[in-house]
């Protein structure tokens, strides 16, 4: 944006631009943030013909024309779209674009336009059918040119020798003719005896050493032959010009012939006995390395599925053995199928939601329990919980609420890197209780932070967009454990609480509990991020942009602004809980009813928005617990882990660092979906023989499994590196990934001290 244009004038005219009519007031101002203002003399050339399509411009001021081999072709004002042809087809361009006044264009790269156009599938049909419409009218114009060149042609052949008139319809089958098959097509021998080329301009020219009629003239040639039903004849004769350079050896003048000659199958059987390296000789058409890295992926996965559902096989080799001592047989039997479970989980040799159906199955025709009891989690609040807050995040996320409020966070003034991420970092803590699934809010996050990050020019890839990346990262993901509702995660490990903990540990008691933990995570892994990517941003404020997507998004909406409303509800009726005695499921349903009414909540957000593969999961890992309990299970484990805990468990904080570290290692074979609940699991039993309270056990487990040391080991991580557009590396986030789990060790260190004076550690 123009340093002298107020942000409302800009808005206007951006709100004004036909093409760009569909879009949401949000999408818009996500556009804005990343549009190039650029200023054009008049006769400047804006991009040339046989350029790369790397970008689509807007007319903002001022005229151009679109030229093609020099001619004029048309005009270009505003508010017209132009460069949209070559990003459609991913072809060169097709003609020069040159300002014939001082004109000012809006320019948007190529990757944004891509992203834009599948978010609203029907730009692509605006920009189709405007395409359409030129193209019909450039036909009209070609249908009148083509008549008058073929015209020309025709008398410009007949003024030709007849030897030369053959010779130049036998060249017009080839886009390029080789000396030596000129030569012979001319009846020489000798290939250094050529006809008088001269003679027959412009008919027949010379490039590069090689011959040829010159595109148009070529196809009006070819049009003739065809009309004429002579093109033939014209190919056989050249096919035996092609066999008789096959049998002097020359192959690379005998395939251009056979080509020629629409004879694919003997410049093929040639091409086949000819080495690699022969000149003149193009490779197969085709994505070889793509197809074969394609095909290894698929091998890949095939192995992985194969590998992992026979290893999930061998526990269940085991089914009629006489259970451990202490162990009911059915007891037994449930411990097998989830070591079965946990060996699909780490393979992902299949879905989640599969495998966690599939360990149902196990259970119920196993005989292990009742399908009532295998059954049991999908009928608990914690389920109505979890799929009212998912369905509640979906509604606040399609508002664009989220982008308003980072918008809103990051003021109207320059600020500095580090407020910068400290903003964003505040800004994604404090929606994360109201957007459950970490790995949606992330991947809902991570587009905005890429539109704010180029807003401010911090490059992708460079320090100080990976920086914010990361400190975003760390609120919109990383801080999942502070709150009940942070996770939908979070809330599975809730529900293994026994019913009491999970009384006491409501949202409130959740909050001050986890709040020592967060707190000391929260500020050294800022500190981290400052200190690790830091830069001067002197002169890197991005205040137009921010200025301009904000006059763009206007004031709030009524869909906003009832979203706001109801966050603000629901975190009210949670936080109230132990006075009005509502549970926090009943609450969400309340809310829920009320997004409908009000219009922001839909149908299809509720199909398609909501996770429900792992609302699935959800279920039947909820009911694990109770059949644990039911069998006994829990209790076995206990006795069974008290003898090795015993060295660790006389003192409570070496006990919660070592379930950290274990948590660390579990989280490289299961991600963290599975890893964190099976892992509470394990651990509550051994809670009270450690002296800690079975919640900070829970906590425990649910913040240690939630490391990326590696990339795959974290969805939440994958969600915000690939829905940034990947703004940063792999490689550069790894200083902070390192990191994370000594941080979190520290965090806990700090934290104990402060759950003793709470009660929570002894």
């Amino acid at each position: 944006m123009n340093a002298l244009e107020h942000p409302d004038a800009a808005a206007q005219a951006l709100a004004a631009i036909p093409f760009l009519a569909p879009l949401a007031p949000v999408d818009l101002a996500k556009l804005a943030g990343v549009l190039e203002d650029h200023w054009f003399d008049a006769g400047t050339v804006v991009f040339e013909a046989g350029g790369k399509g790397d970008a689509l411009y807007i007319m903002r001021e001022g005229t151009a024309e679109r030229r093609v081999a020099g001619s004029r072709i048309g005009l270009i004002a505003p508010p017209e779209v132009f460069g949209e042809l070559a990003l459609l087809t991913d072809q060169p361009r097709s003609s020069s674009v040159v300002a014939l006044t001082p004109i000012r264009v809006w320019v948007l790269p190529q990757n944004r336009v891509q992203m834009l156009l599948r978010a609203e599938p029907e730009l692509l049909f605006d920009m189709s059918r405007a395409i359409g419409m030129d193209l019909a009218k450039a036909r009209h114009a070609l249908g009148e040119v083509q008549r008058e060149l073929d015209q020309w042609v025709m008398e410009r052949m007949a003024a030709l020798p007849p030897e030369q008139r053959s010779l130049v319809e036998a060249v017009a089958l080839f886009e390029a003719v080789p000396r030596r098959v000129l030569a012979r097509l001319a009846g020489m021998a000798d290939a250094g005896a050529m006809p008088d080329v001269a003679g027959m301009g412009p008919l027949l020219q010379e490039r590069d050493g090689q011959f040829a009629v010159p595109a148009a003239i070529r196809h009006a040639l070819l049009r003739r032959l065809e009309a004429q039903d002579r093109r033939q004849g014209i190919a056989l004769h050249v096919r035996d010009v092609a066999r008789d350079l096959e049998h002097e050896g020359d192959q690379p003048a005998a395939i251009a012939a056979y080509r020629a000659a629409d004879a694919e199958a003997n410049a093929q059987r040639l091409l086949a006995g000819a080495p690699r390296s022969a000149p003149g000789l193009d490779s197969p058409t085709g994505n070889v390395a793509g197809a074969l890295a394609a095909a290894s992926r698929k091998r890949t996965a095939a192995w992985r599925r194969t590998t992992g559902m026979a290893l999930a096989l061998m526990p269940l080799l085991f089914w009629s053995m006489a259970p451990p001592p202490g162990l009911s047989a059915a007891g037994w039997h449930a411990l097998l199928a989830l070591v079965a479970a946990a060996i699909l989980f780490a393979t992902e040799a299949l879905p989640e939601a599969i495998v966690a159906l599939g360990l149902l199955g196990v259970w119920v025709v196993g005989g292990v329990v009742p399908a009532r009891a295998a059954l049991d989690g999908f009928a608990t609040q914690a389920w109505v919980l979890v799929l009212a807050v998912l369905t509640v995040g979906v509604a606040v996320g399609n508002s664009g609420l989220l982008y308003r409020v980072a918008l809103l966070a990051l003021g109207r003034k320059p600020a500095g890197f580090a407020r910068r991420c400290l903003t964003l970092a505040l800004v994604g803590t404090a929606v994360t209780p109201t957007l459950p699934n970490a790995t949606s809010r992330a991947a809902l996050a991570a587009p905005m932070v890429r539109e704010v990050a180029e807003a401010l020019g911090y490059a992708p890839g460079g320090r100080a967009a990976t920086g914010l990346a990361l400190a975003s990262l760390i609120g919109f993901g990383q801080m999942a454990g502070l709150f009940l509702t942070g996770s939908s995660v979070g809330i599975l490990v809730h529900g293994l609480l026994p019913p009491e903990l999970r009384r006491e540990f409501d949202f409130g008691g959740w909050f001050a509990a986890a709040l020592p933990l967060h707190a000391v995570l929260f500020v050294t892994s800022l500190w981290a991020v400052f200190w690790l990517y830091r830069v001067d941003d002197a002169g890197l404020h991005g205040g137009d942009r921010l200025a301009l997507q904000r006059a763009v998004l206007g004031p709030m909406r009524r869909t906003e602004k009832l979203c706001l409303a109801v966050m603000v509800g629901l975190i009210a009726g949670f936080l109230t809980e132990p006075w009005h005695g509502i549970h926090g499921a009943w609450i969400g349903v309340a809310a829920l009813v009320v997004l409908a009414t009000g219009g922001a909540l839909d149908t299809t957000m509720l199909r398609t928005g909501v996770n429900w593969p792992f609302l699935v999961f959800f279920g039947v890992i909820t009911s694990l617990a109770t059949v644990f309990q039911a069998l006994q299970v829990d209790a076995w484990l206990a006795a069974s882990l008290a003898g090795p805990i015993g060295a660790v468990g006389a003192n409570s904080l070496v006990f919660c660092i070592a379930l950290a570290i274990v948590g660390f290692a579990l989280s490289f074979v299961i991600r963290w979906q599975a890893a964190a609940p099976l892992l509470t699991l394990i651990a509550l039993p051994l809670a009270g023989a450690a002296h800690v309270n079975p919640f900070v056990v829970a906590l425990i487990c649910l913040v240690a499994t939630q490391v990326w040391f590696l990339p795959y080991q974290s969805t939440v991580y994958l969600a915000f590196y690939h829905g940034s557009g990947e703004l940063f590396t792999h490689r550069a986030a790894r200083a902070l990934a390192w990191l994370w789990g000594p941080l979190v060790l520290l965090a806990i260190a700090a934290a104990w001290p402060v759950w003793r004076m709470m009660g929570l550690v002894w």
